[in-house]
């Protein structure tokens, strides 16, 4: 069975459009014409792809299936004519790199930093995401790369990790925090009041073990959140603490705004690695942005 890319664009408007009609109006032809490209396409596929009734154009669950599929043709499509003019112009990309908030700090400013100084000219976009997400985001060629945390799990057959860097966990809080310790256990601390990831990637996982693994219950006076600019801004101005990736906060605290407290008995230090595709071709500009993140890591942790 081969599918036609005409009839797959028309499927994708009739789902957005809600209606045959409305899809007709978008797509300047009529609706008996756009009826029967659909009608076609649901023959080639054995399957009704769209329910018609009261309410509109619905997609049944094969339709919703092919649609899925017809959105990530377009997406290719689009990102194919984008890399063409870029290329005319010189410039390499788009390349879109996907990553959870403290992987993405902790690899791609030393590696956009090595890339402008090796001249190289490119557009790069940048999403954040649980580390579940871009799985499925890689699969659905929403993202080119994603960037998170390495070494956790078991890697699917269709998907290529590389570990690229050790990073260590360290507690945090403001210089100014009531507790003066210089070093102290999970349970000294836990009657403090916490700023801890929320979403169930890696890093939640790993910060929960830190918990159970030194028999101290997760506190429950807790600020959940994901964003890592939001939660150093409330340990910086209250006194919540927070265990978070060095690189994270190294500026912050070679700045004197946080203070770091040496955790006895902590967590060993965490991978932070790529993932991609095994089957896909990468573009050049994906090569290099992985070989700036892995010589970035070399220069600035030896």
């Amino acid at each position: 069975m081969r599918l036609d890319p005409r009839q797959l664009r028309i499927l994708l408007t009739v789902v957005r459009a809600g209606s045959f009609s409305a899809a007709a109006r978008q797509l300047n032809m009529s609706q008996p014409a756009v009826s029967m490209l659909i009608a076609q396409l649901e023959r080639a596929v054995g399957a009704q792809l769209v329910e018609r009734g009261r309410q509109g154009a619905t997609p049944t669950q094969a339709g919703r299936i092919l649609t899925r599929r017809a959105e990530m043709i377009e997406t290719v499509l689009d990102l194919a004519q984008k890399e063409i003019e870029l290329g005319m112009a010189e410039v390499e990309g788009p390349l879109i790199v996907g990553g959870t908030p403290g992987a993405l700090m902790s690899l791609l400013p030393g590696a956009v930093s090595l890339l402008e100084a090796r001249g190289t000219r490119y557009a790069l976009r940048i999403v954040e995401a649980t580390d579940a997400e871009l799985i499925t985001m890689l699969r659905e060629l929403r993202v080119d790369l994603a960037v998170g945390t390495a070494g956790v799990g078991v890697v699917p057959d269709d998907i290529l990790e590389r570990a690229i860097l050790s990073d260590s966990f360290v507690l945090v809080m403001r210089a100014g925090n009531s507790f003066d310790g210089e070093s102290a256990t999970l349970a000294d601390l836990s009657a403090l009041e916490w700023v801890l990831p929320d979403v169930g990637g890696a890093f939640q996982r790993q910060i929960e073990a830190m918990f159970l693994s030194a028999g101290v219950p997760v506190p429950q006076r807790a600020v959940r959140c994901d964003s890592l600019a939001t939660t150093k801004e409330i340990i910086r101005r209250s006194n919540h603490v927070s265990i978070l990736p060095h690189r994270v906060v190294a500026s912050d605290i070679a700045s004197g705004q946080l203070r770091q407290v040496a955790l006895r008995g902590g967590p060993p230090p965490r991978l932070v690695g790529v993932r991609m595709l095994r089957d896909r071709t990468q573009m050049p500009l994906a090569d290099q942005l992985v070989r700036a993140m892995a010589d970035a890591a070399q220069v600035e942790h030896p």
